[in-house]
């Protein structure tokens, strides 16, 4: 059989090109939706999540559910999948306002509630630790406020890629930090006394990670966020988005410093941390972002839990 060159993902007859030629395609589309009003996007991207998931695009979501609720029904498994859809391709839609529009209609959208927690530490080290919610693309109002640093993982889609980037950078310009940058990066970010956002609770694989529950299944859950508090002497703040009805857009909520952390253990701390983020998972289960492979990475001798 004859080799082939390698293809550039920016030659037309490559893959990627076509993926993003479609993603470029539905973003046009988006653009022109953003001058309807919010909640007529909020309906149209309810109505495509429904459909989406109709369509059999759960899997992951309803294993997710499965595993971590396994008290619950069929039924409210599948409501709460259904309307994880809903929620999820909301916020997407949204971001056409939050691109495209007059930078006020965006701002507007989004309540700031008790961020004293965050200014009571204004000059010091600060990592803002934010959980996977749908809404979290509505932190860009915070940013926009105060200056600060956000992590950064770059979407294999191009086209999507300059969307995401723009939704967070239009709004005071935070530093973006590339996982692929390293913990030297981070720890330089926080020694200028910005906050750094930081969203801890995705499966990154076995490395620098503990096997902690997450709503009683053992989850690769990283430690970066105890030993960046140690090294830089950071103080770790929560924040959780919830995304509220069509009419009143988000609410971006803080939470007080954690006490005692980190605590010198880090399988403690990140125990705590899993903990924190199911409390919140149960005050509104349809908007955790429930289609990433959260159990993806299993302990030795594991089955692979989405097969």
């Amino acid at each position: 059989m004859e080799l082939q060159p390698l293809q550039d993902p920016r030659e037309r007859t490559h893959p990627r090109y076509q993926r993003q030629r479609l993603t470029r395609a539905m973003l046009s589309g988006l653009r022109l939706l953003a001058y309807l009003p919010l909640p007529v996007i909020g309906m149209i991207g309810y109505a495509i999540g429904a459909l989406l998931y109709a369509l059999g695009r759960g899997k992951v979501v309803d294993i997710n559910l499965c595993l971590c609720f396994p008290e619950w029904t069929d039924q409210q498994r599948k409501q709460v999948a259904r309307r994880h859809f809903m929620a999820l391709t909301r916020s997407f839609m949204e971001l056409a306002v939050q691109c495209w529009q007059p930078k006020s209609r965006f701002l507007n959208s989004v309540r700031i509630v008790d961020m004293q927690h965050l200014t009571d530490h204004q000059g010091k080290p600060v990592m803002i630790l934010m959980p996977h919610f749908v809404g979290i693309n509505a932190a860009a109002a915070i940013s926009e406020q105060i200056p600060s640093h956000a992590m950064y993982s770059t979407n294999k889609d191009a086209a999507l890629d300059e969307v995401l980037r723009l939704a967070r950078q239009r709004y005071g310009n935070p530093n973006l930090i590339s996982k692929q940058q390293g913990l030297r990066a981070i720890i330089k970010a926080l020694k200028t006394h910005a906050p750094l956002f930081y969203l801890p609770d995705m499966d990154f694989g076995a490395r620098d990670s503990v096997f902690v529950p997450f709503f009683g299944t053992p989850a690769a859950t990283i430690t970066a966020v105890s030993r960046l508090a140690k090294v830089s002497d950071a103080k770790v703040v929560p924040l959780v988005i919830r995304q509220l009805g069509l009419n009143d857009g988000y609410e971006a909520r803080f939470y007080p410093a954690w006490e005692n952390f980190p605590s010198g253990d880090d399988e403690a701390d990140a125990r705590r941390m899993n903990a924190f983020i199911e409390d919140r998972v149960r005050e509104m289960p349809e908007q955790y972002y429930w289609v990433h492979r959260r159990f993806g990475t299993r302990p030795p001798n594991s089955k692979n839990l989405y097969k």
